[in-house]
């Protein structure tokens, strides 16, 4: 479970270098960008204390937490490819096209399957 956490607090900072927010990004952008990253970094920091020092478990509210976290973090990642794509579109890069649209389109079925298990587990929760 360490390991596990100490992973995802190193994708959640590779993710805050790499995805950065530029002048021209939309206010829904810069939310997807901070939300996303600084809160999923202090979220899975307060999981990995949690895993030491904590004695509840509460799995479903962790569970949907991480979800709502990876489908910020995703909507920020597709926006990133999809300008990329636009851009080699123009260039008319061909190779670099089919790739980037590919990569968009995953990102864009991560973010669909994140949002349908939020929904599922929230109807679980209420019910």
């Amino acid at each position: 479970m360490i390991i596990g956490i100490i992973v995802l607090i190193w994708s959640v900072l590779e993710f805050i270098r790499s995805f950065k927010v530029h002048g021209n990004d939309t206010v829904l952008q810069k939310i997807y960008y901070y939300i996303g990253g600084y809160a999923g970094l202090s979220f899975w920091i307060w999981m990995l204390w949690f895993v030491q020092y904590g004695n509840h478990y509460y799995y479903m509210e962790i569970f949907i937490c991480i979800l709502i976290l990876e489908l910020l973090m995703l909507q920020r990642i597709t926006f990133y490819y999809e300008e990329k794509y636009i851009e080699s579109t123009q260039k008319n890069e061909t190779i670099k096209v089919v790739k980037l649209k590919r990569i968009y389109r995953i990102c864009r079925f991560g973010s669909v399957m994140c949002g349908i298990s939020i929904i599922t587990l929230v109807i679980v929760a209420v019910l």
